[in-house]
């Protein structure tokens, strides 16, 4: 038989016609009519589309990748990743929503008892929480007064702890339970010395254990933060400062910012308080997000040599931020508001009076009203 070739779906042209010559030749009219046949189904037969050469600035388009996944660009890798939901700590995870326990606890707690840093004071909070012997935590709130700033927020955090215990989503080992309790323990050493040192005490205590995260920014404070509010620019001994726990801001009547905590105030103990925001020149928020990091705490040092040496130094605010896992950052200054601008005071008049004048002053019920003395009298004394 014979065979046609092909070039790019075409016949080609000099060898087409030397054969059909040789067809005629041999077997005639039949070998023509074959060849027509052939070549009218090679020219109905579909053909391969022609590919065109690559553009190199041409758009290609999307591409789907199958069993790998693309190399990210540069904003994609310098972008924070999405953090997972937090798991119930009962799964071994962290527990979800534990700023809305941290309120609940709040309501809890006593109300006024007053405020004192005095030996009774420090008797009370010793008294109110112990450990059972068998990794269980009780807390008797009715003795807690009067009290201060640190021990309130350190009784909310037990609250906490004895909670999720009896929720059985907090299991401890005995000699952590034990540490927990308030005993004459000098500023950085245990867990209650390092809550109630001086400086950042208690985010101090949340780095080392992995308790949570620490911050500095009023935009991610919830309500449940715990936080410490510095009255001036010292850290350490030159510090004043508050232990308490963030609630909320908002705006006064003037159009300024103020922040509302609770702790136990100056000078009636237990409750809520709101300030202008001014009044904080440094602030620090600590949030309780891995309670069971805790479980960590029997293998701390005894002592923190850094919280323990705030009672005779100053720390600077550098120092303070790598102590509390935040790097060499300086916290961002909480910037003084605005001064609202006073209305004047309308000049008061009698009643009935609408003229604008000044009253006149006011005087004792029953007292005789005193002349007005003229230009002569004042001069002579007459």
């Amino acid at each position: 038989m014979c065979l046609i070739f092909r070039k790019n779906g075409r016949v080609a042209g000099s060898q087409l016609v030397s054969r059909m010559a040789r067809l005629v030749r041999r077997f005639g009219i039949v070998a023509i009519l074959v060849l027509t046949t052939v070549l009218g189904r090679a020219q109905q037969s579909p053909q391969p589309a022609a590919i065109a050469p690559p553009k190199p600035d041409a758009d290609a388009g999307p591409r789907i990748v199958i069993g790998s996944t693309p190399k990210a660009d540069a904003a994609t890798a310098n972008a924070l990743p999405v953090q997972p939901v937090a798991a119930p700590v009962a799964d071994g995870g962290r527990v979800p929503n534990l700023n809305a326990l941290i309120t609940d606890m709040i309501r809890t707690m006593p109300s006024g008892g007053g405020y004192a840093t005095n030996a009774q004071s420090f008797a009370a909070l010793r008294q109110c929480a112990r450990s059972d012997g068998q990794g269980r935590l009780t807390l008797n709130l009715d003795v807690a007064h009067p009290s201060f700033c640190s021990g309130a927020t350190y009784l909310v955090f037990l609250s906490v702890i004895e909670e999720l215990q009896r929720r059985g989503q907090l299991p401890l080992p005995p000699e952590v339970v034990t540490a927990l309790e308030v005993r004459t323990q000098p500023d950085g050493t245990g867990i209650w010395g390092r809550w109630n040192a001086n400086g950042p005490g208690t985010a101090r205590l949340f780095y080392e254990l992995g308790l949570g995260r620490n911050f500095t920014d009023f935009a991610e404070a919830r309500p449940g933060d715990f936080i410490k509010m510095f009255w001036n620019e010292g850290i350490g001994s030159t510090e004043r400062g508050h232990s308490a726990i963030f609630i909320g801001t908002s705006k006064d009547e003037y159009g300024l910012d103020t922040v509302t905590f609770w702790s136990s105030n100056v000078p009636g103990g237990y409750g809520l308080k709101t300030i202008p925001r001014t009044n904080i020149k440094r602030v620090l928020f600590s949030r309780l997000e891995n309670p069971r990091g805790l479980a960590a705490a029997a293998r701390l040092p005894a002592r923190d040599d850094y919280l323990a040496a705030m009672l005779k130094r100053p720390s600077t605010p550098v120092e303070m931020m790598r102590m509390v896992g935040l790097g060499d950052r300086v916290p961002p200054p909480v910037l003084p508001e605005p001064i609202a601008p006073k209305t004047p005071a309308k000049p008061s008049a009698t009643p009935g009076n609408t003229s604008g004048e000044k009253a006149a002053p006011a005087q004792t019920p029953g007292a005789t009203p005193t002349p007005k003395k003229n230009f002569f009298q004042k001069v002579f004394g007459k």
